[in-house]
């Protein structure tokens, strides 16, 4: 295995620096200088556009730059970077210490006091000769200084190497018990926003995009494989060793765990580039964490051989194997919650909608027996769907979208709270409405388009889901949009209007698609937690189921009349009051004469203007993005975990 290598520092002469560099002391014949060059002083200097008061040095080419750590940097600012030596007095540098990592081999050599803490630990860190436990004692130090989340050690972590040593510790070369030291320090170290970008410029993401390949392949062990590793003879390595090192299954889901979590927080603070995140391969790897399974797991909970072990055991076992499985979990859910996260940058989607099309990965999503994972999976395909551009383009990436499974997962997603409302009714679960509000509100704003009114009894759905969620006002408001737009096409009124046909023998090929949804609109617009933006919705479905519908349909569309009277009266928006105008001298035309009379298409009936319509996707506790026809950027949120 090749040993790590960092750069020498440059030699300093005496006369570069009069006094000690770290108590400052002049130099005399009494105090006499120490050179040191084997301090690996490795600043890194970066452009700092946002703290101009910092302390600034000069390089080669005369631009003023400050020391990474003062602030929070992107990578593409990198100017130069900077490895030199010092000089101190002998008090500040009394200790020795090999430093095989600079290249000087396994003799001790003067370290500053300053320096002695990273050296030291990188030393033992790298050193494979004395075995792993030398190796794991010097991570453990590493972590723990990461730990202690003071701003001047992690400088020093940076600066002497232990980086770059923790880094090396992450290749997939090396054993499971350093991998989880090193990806736990990755993850702590990640979660520090000026952290970030040293992480991009050190080479992190390929480091973590390697040890999630090697782990996400590895075969899960059953109870009696685990019992059996862990009854293997002890060697002078164990007695440092962690419970990590006894469960090989504990073993993959922490260093996956902790890799999908460095690069969700690398994914949330916007700094991986369009190529890390697609040609790199972070996106592929964040798909297959989104299904992560311990395959066998389940066999330590239900395959323990009970005449072969005590009752003790088996409950270790199976608490052992609770635990990997509720972190495989958790795992599925960081990485589904990056997937959306980079689906809100418009500058994203292209690349997703093409990852779409080779396979079935977002329909995977949305089917997930995972929560979290349904809940992302719907707020990524309602980003996608609301993909703003060429409308021809538009219409031939949604049908992507939902071609295979897609639009029955989606669907679905959509008629799973009745049936657990029924069946909490019967008295055979609990019901936990709030649970899947986020989940049913992304999904009925990625129903939003034309393609999916196929679906079987969506219209029936999506009005039940009003009915489950009455005091839901962002629920509504994506219900009342989905109406409108589905309202755009002339093929889909007779849909929306017709009354469900519930006679088996009558039954026609598009009858199970059909449900009158003014009763709907018109709950949803009385409701007490209606909001203005819940109406301006309500005002133009009705807007667009009035504009062409045959006379059979308006008197349907009649009752709406009061419910469109309070909201012209109310609505401080000029466009809905517009629209409201529009219907109310239609609708009342229609009532005069008794048979809805005829009625043209009026001005506001262009698909392009109402389906470019702004959506905002949000939950309770996320930031809120904007599609619009500009670029978008992601705003990912800060959330309760």
């Amino acid at each position: 295995m090749d040993p790590l290598l960092l750069p020498r520092p440059q030699w300093l002469e005496d006369e570069d620096l009069p006094h000690c560099a770290s108590c400052a002391a002049s130099f005399s014949a009494l105090k006499r200088r120490v050179r040191i060059k084997t301090v690996h002083l490795s600043h890194l200097y970066w452009r700092c556009s946002d703290f101009p008061s910092h302390d600034s040095i000069t390089v080669d080419n005369g631009e003023s730059v400050t020391s990474l750590h003062k602030s929070i940097f992107s990578p593409l600012f990198v100017v130069q970077k900077v490895t030199v030596g010092n000089i101190f007095c002998h008090d500040c540098s009394s200790r020795n210490v090999p430093l095989p990592q600079l290249g000087y081999g396994t003799k001790p050599v003067r370290v500053c006091n300053g320096c002695i803490e990273v050296a030291y630990l990188v030393t033992y860190a790298v050193d494979e000769d004395h075995g792993l436990n030398t190796q794991v004692h010097g991570a453990r130090g590493l972590l723990e200084i990461i730990e202690r989340d003071d701003e001047s050690d992690l400088t020093k972590l940076v600066a002497y190497g232990g980086l770059d040593t923790i880094l090396w510790l992450g290749r997939p070369q090396q054993g499971s018990e350093l991998h989880v030291l090193a990806s736990t320090a990755l993850a702590t170290l990640s979660e520090k926003e000026s952290m970030r970008p040293i992480l991009i410029s050190k080479g992190a993401l390929s480091a973590l995009i390697a040890l999630i390949k090697s782990y996400s392949q590895r075969p899960a062990l059953d109870a009696r494989a685990l019992r059996s590793f862990n009854t293997q003879p002890s060697n002078s390595d164990s007695t440092l060793l962690t419970n990590i090192s006894a469960n090989p299954n504990e073993s993959v889901v922490t260093v996956l765990l902790n890799s999908a979590h460095t690069i969700y927080q690398l994914v949330r603070g916007g700094f991986l580039s369009h190529t890390q995140l697609f040609s790199e391969g972070t996106f592929t790897c964040l798909v297959q964490l989104s299904s992560f399974e311990l395959e066998q797991a389940a066999i330590a909970i239900v395959g323990t051989d009970k005449q072969n072990v005590s009752n003790s055991e088996g409950s270790d076992d199976a608490a052992s194997t609770a635990a990997d499985l509720q972190r495989c979990s958790i795992i599925q859910g960081i990485a589904a919650k990056a997937i959306s996260g980079i689906a809100a940058n418009a500058a994203n989607q292209y690349s997703i909608i093409e990852s779409v099309k080779e396979s079935d990965w977002l329909a995977t999503l949305l089917s997930s027996p995972n929560a979290e994972v349904r809940k992302y999976g719907a707020k990524t395909m309602a980003y996608l769907s609301l993909r703003n551009g060429k409308w021809d383009y538009a219409i031939s990436h949604k049908s992507w979208l939902i071609k295979g499974d897609g639009a029955k997962a989606l669907a679905l997603l959509i008629a799973v709270p009745r049936v657990e409302y029924e069946d909490h009714r019967q008295g055979e679960t609990e019901l936990d409405a709030s649970a899947s509000v986020a989940i049913v509100s992304h999904a009925c704003c990625a129903l939003s388009q034309a393609l999916l009114i196929s679906q079987p009894n969506l219209l029936q759905h999506l009005s039940d889901v009003v009915a489950l969620y009455s005091a839901n006002a962002e629920i509504q408001r994506h219900v009342a949009r989905c109406f409108a737009n589905f309202a755009l096409y002339e093929h889909n009124k007779d849909l929306m209007l017709s009354e469900d046909i519930q006679d088996v023998d009558s039954v026609t090929s598009s009858s199970h698609m059909r449900f009158n949804v003014v009763p709907t609109l018109l709950a949803m617009g009385h409701s007490a937690s209606a909001t203005p933006e819940v109406r301006r919705h309500i005002t133009r479905a009705v807007d667009n189921l009035v504009s062409g519908s045959n006379d059979d349909f308006h008197a349907r569309l009649i009752p709406s009349i009061p419910l469109i009277t309070t909201i012209f009266n109310t609505s401080s928006d000029a466009d809905t009051r517009k629209r409201a105008s529009s219907v109310l001298e239609k609708l009342t035309s229609a009532e005069a004469a008794g048979t809805g009379g005829s009625i043209e298409n009026h001005e506001y009936n262009d698909n392009m203007k109402e389906m470019a319509e702004e959506a905002i996707i949000s939950d309770g506790d996320e930031g809120r993005i904007t599609n619009t026809f500009s670029v978008q950027i992601m705003e990912l949120e800060e959330e309760d975990e």
